[in-house]
């Protein structure tokens, strides 16, 4: 799928630094705009929108990640405001750090813009929402432009 192209037509990205971190309920996600400004600019098909940063609005939805996995989850924004987290595929950490299996970036959903994706390392079982972030697992966070293509190797 092309993002932007020469057309200057259309085009679907982060336009600032969202921020991800954790909530204060320690099971969901912010927005944290690390300027200050208090906001997330982002544009979805050439349109710009914009959505306040607060805690807790990242309501972190999906299939449980099983122990001793690492995986990636892509958040999207709709042009309401509306936010979702993509599961990516679940690799064996062993594997990863062998280097035998490499993690991918879930694709954003049909009219949404990628803000950003968060890397969990489940020691134990995860649950998305339930499970709090970093209690037992690690969870790196990432600002995106738009979905990265490569690959993460370890």
């Amino acid at each position: 799928m092309y993002n932007l192209d020469e057309s200057m037509r259309g085009g679907t990205c982060c336009l600032s630094k969202a921020g991800l971190a954790v909530g204060g309920t320690a099971s969901i996600m912010r927005l944290n705009d690390p300027t200050g400004a208090g906001y997330v600019s982002f544009a979805i098909n050439g349109y710009i929108y914009t959505i306040v940063d607060a805690d807790d609005n990242v309501a972190f939805t999906a299939a449980t990640q099983a122990a001793l996995t690492t995986c990636l989850y892509t958040v999207c924004i709709a042009y309401d405001g509306t936010i979702t987290v993509v599961k990516g595929d679940e690799v064996v950490t062993a594997n990863l750090t062998a280097g035998t299996h490499v993690l991918n970036w879930p694709m954003a959903t049909a009219d949404t813009c990628p803000l950003g994706g968060v890397r969990v390392v489940a020691t134990a079982v995860f649950t998305p929402g339930t499970t709090d972030l970093g209690t037992g697992n690690a969870a790196t966070y990432y600002d995106f432009y738009t979905v990265p293509t490569e690959p993460m190797t370890s």
